[in-house]
């Protein structure tokens, strides 16, 4: 048996200091952040919102 990193999911912070999080998906060359939409008022519901990595 072999330990694979497949993705993983960070918590960051904004230049506001405000709290957001990041999710990888290795395998895929799948990159999002997770939070809310401008507009958006509950803090309950997240968004995916994909982003392509630098390179």
């Amino acid at each position: 048996m072999h330990d694979i990193e497949v993705g993983g999911i960070w918590k960051k912070e904004n230049q506001d200091g405000k709290l957001y999080y990041t999710l990888s998906i290795r395998k895929l060359r799948y990159n999002a952040n997770l939070g809310r939409f401008p507009g958006q008022d509950d803090a309950s519901l997240q968004a995916i919102i994909e982003w392509e990595p630098r390179d």
